[in-house]
C-alpha cells in the first residue's frame, strides 16, 4: 500500500496532530536558526568594538606622544603635462558651459510658467501648468505644506519663483566651484599686477633687456651692473630714454607684520616734499617709497624694507597681489640697499621696439654676457605661464570636485524625492498618467532645483569671496565675475540635471506602478 493511500487511511483527528508537530518542529528550526545568528551578530559586535576600542588608544597615545604630528599619507608621482593642462582648463571649460546653461535654463523656466498661465500653452497649458506645479513641491507633502503656508513663508516664496526648497549641497557645490574659480583667477593673474602697472604706468617702452628670454618676477633673471650701466649710455648716446628695473625678494614690515615679500624697484617720480639725496642721505634719513592704496597706509607712515628704514611717499594704485602691497622704490631706494654698486639689475626697460633694443644691446654687451632681449607682453606672459603651471591646477581641481559633489548630491535628492512620492506617483500612473507627465515634471524639478542652486550658492560666494578672503592675506584682490558666475552655474544647472537623468529616463524603476497601488 503506498503512502499517500496510508495517510488517507488516517483517522481525521490525527491530522491535525501531524500537522502541530510538524509545525512545531519548523518553529523550533527557525528560533536555532535566529539563535545562531544572533550569537554570531553578538560575536562580531564584539570583535569589532575591541577593535575601535584598541585604535582609539593607539589614536590617542600617538597624539599625546607627538608621533603624528609629522605623520601624513602621500605618494611622489611621474608629473603628467597633458593632465596639468586639461586640469588647468576645467574652470575654463566649465565657465563657458556655465555661460549657456544658465540663460537656456531660465528661459526654459520661463516659458513653462508662461505656457502654464496664459494662452501661449495652447492645447499643453493643462499640462504645462501641472508639470510647473508638481515640479516645485514633493507630491506626498502638498496638503501639508498649504495648511502650514504661514510658517513655511520662505519655502511658499521659492516655490511661487523658482523650486520648492533650497537644494543645500547643491549650493555648497556652487559656492565651493565660484570660490575656488576666484581664487585660481586671482593667483594667476593677480601677480601680473603690480608687473603690469610698473611696466606701463612708470616705464614707458615695449623692450626689456634681461637676463634670458624666459624671464619673470619669480625667476632670478639678471644682467650685471656694469652691463645695465652700458646699456643706459648706449641708448641715452642714440636717443633713447630707460628705466631701470630691479626686484626685491626681500620683506616689508610695518608695526612688526609682515606685508609683503616682494619689492619693485624702478624710477619713481617724486610726488613729496621728502627731499632725500642717497649720495649723502643714506642710512640717515627713511627711503621713500610708493605704496600700494590696499596696504593701508598713508603718506609718512614709517616701515622697513628687508630691515632698511623707509617712510611712505606716495599712495599708488593697482600695485597690489597676493602677499604682496605692491611697494614701488625710487633710484635712491635701490642704491641705499645694495650692498655693492657692482650688483646686479632685474632688467633695463627700453622706450623703443625690439629691433632697437637688440640693437643697442648688440653695442653695449662688449663682454659677451648672457642676456636676452624681450616684449613686456612676453614677460608678462611668463609670468602668468608660471603661476597658471604652478597653482592654477589646485583650484581647478577644486572646482572639478565640487562638479562631482554636485551631480551626487543632486542625483540623491532627485530619488529620494521621488521615493518619499512613489506612492502618490503610482495611483497617478495608474489612473493612465504617462511617463512622459512624470519625466516632465522630474525634469524640471531638476532645472528648478539647479536655477536655486547657483542662486544661493553664488549668493554666498560674492560676499564671502570679496570680503572675507580678501582680508587674510595682503594684496589679495579676489572676486566673484562673469567666469566665476559661469563655473557656479555649470556645477549647480549641469550638476541638478546628469544627477537626475538615472530617474528621468526610467522613472518605474522607482515608482513601481503595480507594487504601490495594492
Amino acid at each position: 500500500m503506498s503512502s499517500e493511500s496510508e495517510s488517507r487511511s488516517l483517522p481525521e483527528t490525527v491530522l491535525p496532530a501531524i500537522d502541530m508537530v510538524q509545525q512545531q518542529s519548523e518553529n523550533r528550526r527557525q528560533a536555532e536558526a535566529t539563535l545562531r545568528s544572533y550569537e554570531d551578530g553578538g560575536n562580531t559586535q564584539r570583535a569589532t568594538g575591541a577593535l575601535l576600542v584598541a585604535a582609539s588608544v593607539g589614536i590617542t597615545g600617538t597624539v599625546v606622544s607627538g608621533v603624528g604630528d609629522n605623520l601624513r599619507f602621500d605618494n611622489a608621482m611621474p608629473f603628467i603635462q597633458s593632465l596639468q593642462d586639461f586640469i588647468s582648463g576645467v574652470d575654463g571649460s566649465l565657465a563657458i558651459v556655465g555661460g549657456i546653461v544658465l540663460p537656456v535654463a531660465l528661459c526654459i523656466e520661463g516659458v513653462v510658467k508662461l505656457g502654464a498661465g496664459t494662452r501661449l500653452g495652447g492645447r499643453y497649458k493643462g499640462k504645462l501648468a501641472t508639470i510647473e506645479d508638481w515640479s516645485s513641491s514633493e507630491l506626498n507633502n502638498e496638503k501639508k505644506s498649504s495648511q502650514h503656508a504661514s510658517v513655511r513663508l520662505g519655502q511658499t516664496v521659492l516655490k511661487r519663483v523658482v523650486a520648492g526648497r533650497i537644494p543645500v549641497v547643491a549650493s555648497a557645490g556652487v559656492f565651493l566651484a565660484a570660490f575656488s574659480t576666484s581664487i585660481g583667477t586671482e593667483v594667476s593673474e593677480g601677480p601680473q599686477r603690480p608687473i603690469e602697472a610698473a611696466l606701463t604706468s612708470l616705464t614707458p617702452g615695449d623692450t626689456l633687456i634681461t637676463g634670458f628670454d624666459g624671464a619673470m618676477p619669480m625667476v632670478e633673471s639678471r644682467i650685471t651692473q656694469d652691463l645695465g650701466s652700458r646699456i643706459t649710455e648706449t641708448a641715452t648716446a642714440m636717443g633713447v630714454k630707460t628705466h631701470i628695473l630691479d626686484l626685491d625678494l626681500g620683506t616689508i614690515d610695518k608695526d612688526g607684520q609682515t606685508l609683503t615679500n616682494l619689492a619693485l624697484a624702478t624710477n619713481l617720480p617724486p610726488t613729496s616734499n621728502l627731499s632725500f639725496n642717497y649720495a649723502r642721505d643714506c642710512g640717515k634719513k627713511p627711503i621713500p617709497v610708493g605704496v600700494d592704496s590696499t596696504a593701508g597706509m598713508k603718506v609718512g607712515d614709517e616701515l622697513k624694507i628687508s630691515g632698511f628704514d623707509a617712510q611712505v611717499a606716495q599712495i599708488v594704485e593697482k600695485f597690489s597681489a597676493s602677499n604682496r602691497v605692491g611697494v614701488v622704490e625710487d633710484e635712491a631706494a635701490m642704491k641705499c640697499m645694495k650692498k655693492s654698486e657692482l650688483g646686479p639689475v632685474h632688467a633695463v626697460v627700453v622706450d623703443a621696439p625690439l629691433e632697437v633694443g637688440q640693437a643697442i644691446l648688440a653695442q653695449a654687451n662688449t663682454r659677451g654676457e648672457v642676456a636676452a632681449v624681450i616684449t613686456k607682453d612676453r614677460y608678462l606672459q611668463n609670468s602668468k605661464n608660471f603661476w597658471v603651471s604652478n597653482s592654477k591646477p589646485i583650484t581647478s581641481v577644486l572646482s572639478l570636485f565640487a562638479g562631482l559633489v554636485s551631480v551626487v548630491a543632486m542625483r540623491s535628492s532627485m530619488r529620494e524625492n521621488m521615493v518619499r512620492s512613489r506612492r502618490n506617483w503610482a495611483q497617478k500612473s495608474a489612473r493612465k498618467m504617462s511617463d512622459g507627465m512624470i519625466r516632465g515634471t522630474e525634469a524640471m524639478r531638476a532645472l528648478k532645483n539647479g536655477i536655486a542652486a547657483t542662486f544661493f550658492g553664488s549668493l554666498i560666494a560674492v560676499p564671502t569671496t570679496a570680503v572675507v578672503l580678501n582680508t587674510l592675506e595682503s594684496g589679495f584682490q579676489a572676486g566673484v565675475g562673469l567666469k566665476e558666475l559661469g563655473v557656479g552655474a555649470a556645477v549647480g544647472i549641469g550638476g541638478s540635471i546628469i544627477g537626475a537623468i538615472k530617474s528621468i529616463i526610467k522613472p518605474q524603476n522607482i515608482i513601481d506602478t503595480a507594487r504601490n497601488t495594492n
